[in-house]
C-alpha cells in the first residue's frame, strides 16, 4: 500500500472504540461471556467470533488501513452480542458512560462551531480554502439535534441518548454537509467547468488526475498513466504530447503549473485541495522542453454512450 499508512493496532485503538459505538461500550462484558460460551463449545458463538477476528486481523496485517475496511465484521459482532445486550445495557454505569460520551460530542460540535464562527474566524476561512465550504452551520444543527436526544432520554437511558446523538450526526452529514462538499470532493463540477472551457475540436490531456474525473467526462481525453510514482516524468511526457499540436491543452494542478508553465494558464476550479488549470503550448517554460516521450499518451473514451430517452 502507498496510502493511509497506519500502525498494526490502528483498528483496535482508533476505529473500534469510537466508530463501533455504542456497541463497543459493551465489549468488556461481552468478551467474558464469549469466552465462557467458547469453553462450553457453543459453535454458534465460536463461528461469529472467529469471523470478527479474521476480518480485523486480516486487514491489520496490511500497513494501509481505513475504518471502512473492517465493516464486514460488524454483522457478526452484532449477532454474537445479541443474547446478552439487554442484560448488559441495563447496567447503570454503562448508561452513564454513554450519556457522558454523547454530551461530550454535543459540546464539542457546538464549541467548535462557536469558536470557528465567532472567536477565531480564520478557522472557518481555512476550512473554506481547503474544502470549498465551511460547514459550521450544519455542525451546529447536529449539536442541537443531539442535545434534544440527551434531554429526552437523560442519564438513565444514556445508551439511547448516545444512539440519538450518533444518528443525528450522520443524518446531518448525509443531508447537509455532503451536498455542500460535493462540488470540491466529487469532481463533477470541476469536469463540467473543464469541458465548458474547451474549444470545439480541442484535445485535452490530464496530468495527476483522479479516477473519478473519468466518470464525469463525455468526450475522449488523453492520459499519461495513473498515480505514477515519477510525477515529474509524467508531466514531461504530457508536455511532449502537448507540443505536437497547437490544438491541445493540458489540465493539471497548480503545483505542476508552477513547475513548467511560469504560473500561466487558465484557472478551471478548485477540488481535492488543489487548484486546477488549463495550459497551452504557448504557456510552456522552455526549460521543460524535450524531457518527455509523447508515446506515453493513451486516449481514454467513455465506455458507455449517453443517450437521451424520450
Amino acid at each position: 500500500p502507498w496510502g493511509h499508512i497506519r500502525p498494526a493496532w490502528y483498528f483496535f485503538v482508533n476505529v473500534i472504540p469510537s466508530l463501533w459505538l455504542p456497541l463497543s461500550l459493551a465489549l468488556p462484558w461481552l468478551v467474558v461471556r464469549w469466552r465462557r460460551s467458547v469453553r462450553e463449545k457453543d459453535l454458534r458463538i465460536l463461528l461469529l467470533c472467529a469471523w470478527v477476528l479474521m476480518v480485523v486481523l486480516f486487514f491489520s496485517a496490511s500497513a494501509g488501513k481505513r475504518g471502512v475496511y473492517i465493516l464486514p465484521a460488524l454483522p457478526a459482532i452484532a449477532l454474537a452480542a445479541a443474547p446478552w445486550l439487554v442484560e448488559i445495557w441495563r447496567k447503570r454505569w454503562i448508561n452513564r458512560l454513554a450519556f457522558g460520551i454523547g454530551a461530550a460530542a454535543v459540546a464539542g460540535l457546538a464549541g467548535f462551531a462557536v469558536y470557528a464562527g465567532v472567536i477565531d474566524p480564520d478557522v472557518a476561512e481555512r476550512l473554506r480554502d481547503e474544502f470549498g465550504r465551511a460547514p459550521l452551520a450544519p455542525l451546529a444543527v447536529a449539536a442541537a439535534m443531539g442535545a434534544v436526544w440527551l434531554g429526552i432520554f437523560r442519564i438513565r437511558r444514556g445508551l439511547a441518548a448516545l444512539a440519538g446523538v450518533i444518528a443525528s450526526f450522520w443524518l446531518v452529514i448525509a443531508l447537509l454537509v455532503s451536498p455542500l462538499l460535493d462540488p470540491v470532493r466529487s469532481g463533477h463540477a470541476l469536469m463540467g467547468a473543464l469541458e465548458a472551457k474547451l474549444e470545439p475540436g480541442e484535445a485535452v490531456g490530464l496530468v495527476g488526475w483522479k479516477e473519478q474525473f473519468l466518470l464525469y467526462l463525455d468526450d475522449p481525453v488523453t492520459v499519461f498513466g495513473h498515480r505514477r510514482f515519477d510525477e515529474t516524468q509524467e508531466l514531461y511526457d504530457a508536455i511532449a504530447w502537448l507540443e505536437l499540436s497547437e490544438n491541445r491543452r493540458l489540465f493539471l494542478t497548480g503545483r505542476a503549473r508552477e513547475a513548467c508553465f511560469d504560473e500561466r494558464g487558465e484557472l478551471v476550479g478548485r477540488a481535492h485541495r488543489d487548484d486546477w488549470y488549463l495550459v497551452s503550448r504557448g504557456d510552456l517554460d522552455p526549460s521543460c522542453h524535450g524531457r518527455g516521450a509523447a508515446s506515453a499518451a493513451r486516449v481514454y473514451d467513455a465506455p458507455v454512450e449517453h443517450e437521451e430517452i424520450d
